[in-house]
């Protein structure tokens, strides 16, 4: 893992040693339209994570800072040997992202507090670090390359036992002015925590999101994501989503969600519902 660790680093270093003068700066996207471009507004719609799994291809302008955090109630599956479904609490969900010149962002994800019922446990998950980088735009579009490198962290229940490395391309395409989809294809390692034997998996990680936007300050979204393995020997695993965000101010983001089991593992819930929100400083 440590050797994987290195040569993932060497990679995202190279890709945006490649990338970053290849493709127009901040002050050239000023001058194109919100039609031929989704990150050229800045608009926080646009520029947040939450809520949806997927990230957002768009990187924060230079020089700023966006945090995002939530709260998620959800219902949980059946654990063997236990009657009855339980109940979970995930948050503070929080994000911090900052932006750099040549089209460039790196983020942190700060561990979540899990709480449950039936069984009855409490605990704090990983820690993970990364960087995005607007590799191309075209005509009503934008791709970008972004790493994840999660650090062993967590508690014994909820963590990660030897860490893991994710590698994502996220794409977006406007069809017009209310409309645009949102893909992401992502591909890694990922180990579970010390009490559920510690082992790491490789899977292959696909989501699509459908966005209508009415408003400016209004956008309405339906997602599906999936993961090829939900860990050592297991199969795929697939949920839903949909949510609302609404524009509050022209640096503040708030949104509601909910989502739903449609097979396999994937989360260890039947369904959730999360609201939170994005501030751009």
């Amino acid at each position: 893992m440590k050797k994987g660790f290195f040569y993932f680093l060497i990679f995202i270093l190279m890709a945006w040693q490649r990338f970053s003068f290849a493709v127009p700066t901040l002050n050239d996207m000023e001058t194109m339209s919100y039609s031929s471009d989704p990150c050229s507004m800045e608009g926080m719609l646009e520029l947040v994570n939450r809520p949806t799994v997927s990230d957002s291809p768009c990187v924060v302008s230079p020089g700023r800072v966006l945090l995002e955090s939530g709260f998620q109630y959800l219902n949980l599956r059946t654990v063997t040997n236990v009657r009855g479904e339980g109940t979970g609490y995930l948050y503070p969900q929080a994000e911090i992202r900052y932006g750099f010149r040549g089209e460039n962002e790196a983020f942190v994800i700060l561990p979540n507090i899990t709480s449950q019922t039936n069984p009855d446990e409490t605990g704090l998950g990983v820690m993970s670090l990364g960087m995005k980088h607007e590799t191309l735009h075209f005509r009503k579009g934008v791709f970008s390359l972004e790493g994840v490198v999660t650090p062993p962290s967590g508690n014994m229940l909820f963590g990660s036992s030897k860490g893991g490395l994710m590698a994502n391309g996220i794409v977006t395409y406007l069809w017009d002015r209310e409309w645009s989809l949102l893909g992401m294809l992502g591909a890694g390692v990922q180990s579970l925590s010390y009490k559920s034997g510690g082992s790491s998996f490789f899977t292959v990680n696909p989501d699509v999101v459908l966005t209508w936007q009415p408003l400016k300050s209004v956008a309405l979204y339906g997602e599906v994501y999936g993961q090829s393995s939900t860990g050592p020997g297991q199969g795929a695993g697939c949920n839903a989503d949909a949510g609302i965000q609404y524009l509050f101010t022209k640096d503040i983001e708030l949104d509601l969600e909910g989502g739903v089991r449609v097979s396999g593992e994937l989360g260890g819930f039947n369904r959730y519902v999360g609201v939170g929100f994005g501030i751009l400083f």
